[in-house]
C-alpha cells in the first residue's frame, strides 16, 4: 500500500506541477523525488536494507505538500476556506 500511495502522490505532483494548479515545475521535482524514493524504499524493505537510506529522502513528499499548500493559500489571497 505504501509504495502505491507514494507513486500516486508523485503522479499528483506531476499533474499539478505541469498544470500549475498544485505548485509549479520546480515544486514538481520535490514531489517526484520524494515519491519515488519512498516507493522504492517501502517496496524493498522486506527483502533488503539497501534502500532504507531513501526513507529520509521520501520526506520530500511532506515538504512538497507544505510548499504547495502555502502557494495555494498565498495565491487565493490568504483567505481561509469556507467552513
Amino acid at each position: 500500500m505504501n509504495p502505491l500511495w507514494a507513486l500516486g502522490i508523485a503522479a499528483l505532483a506531476v499533474a499539478g506541477g505541469l498544470s500549475r494548479t498544485l505548485g509549479n515545475p520546480m515544486t514538481l521535482v520535490l514531489g517526484v523525488v520524494g515519491g519515488l524514493a519512498h516507493a522504492l524504499a517501502a517496496a524493498t524493505i522486506a527483502f533488503t536494507d539497501r534502500f532504507d537510506a531513501l526513507f529520509p529522502v521520501g520526506s520530500l513528499l511532506g515538504v512538497w505538500g507544505v510548499v504547495v499548500g502555502l502557494m495555494v493559500l498565498l495565491r487565493k489571497g490568504g483567505s481561509s476556506p469556507a467552513a
